[in-house]
């Protein structure tokens, strides 16, 4: 005989989860390289990027060739940058390189969203990860990964960046 019994939540335990979704979602991922002669002082965006980092985003609009991603609406967002590079480094001092976000539209750094990494003598390249709360207070708006460096640094090789926009 098979028997069958119905369990019942206590009345103190809830029966359903909830899961948070980002509102909105986009980005762009880069494999393959982009070489920067000598960085200096002079910001050099990061472009041609090979694929988007979703296989559906919402909200967010990529551009893969400008390396931008773009805010379908205003809101609050959050930026995420990543970037990994190798360089030619000599025995000078150590420098220090900048990765920011910035607005590809007014071209002008976002607020409080960069990145300082220290490259020291003879390094052979350096990593860069900033993840920045942002609003934006109109539509479409674009953002793109810029770096520089406060002293040149040669040879530079970008080997693989990522940058996001997650609406919150």
């Amino acid at each position: 005989m098979i028997h069958q019994q119905t369990l019942l939540p206590h009345p103190y335990m809830q029966s359903s989860v909830q899961v948070v979704l980002p509102k909105a979602k986009g980005g762009i991922r880069k494999t393959s390289n982009q070489t920067i002669a000598t960085l200096s002082t002079a910001f050099v965006a990061v472009t041609n990027y090979d694929v988007p980092l979703y296989p559906t985003s919402s909200g967010v609009t990529v551009n893969l060739v400008a390396g931008t991603v773009t805010a379908a609406k205003a809101g609050d967002y959050l930026i995420i940058a990543n970037l990994d590079a190798t360089c030619t480094s000599d025995n000078n001092a150590g420098r220090t390189v900048t990765v920011q976000a910035w607005d590809a539209v007014a071209n002008t750094a976002m607020p409080n969203a960069e990145v300082k990494v220290f490259v020291g003598a003879y390094a052979a390249g350096f990593q860069a990860s900033v993840s920045i709360p942002f609003t934006a207070a109109a539509d479409n708006k674009s953002i793109v990964m810029k770096i520089n460096a406060v002293a040149n640094i040669s040879n530079v090789v970008i080997l693989s960046a990522v940058i996001a926009l997650l609406g919150v």
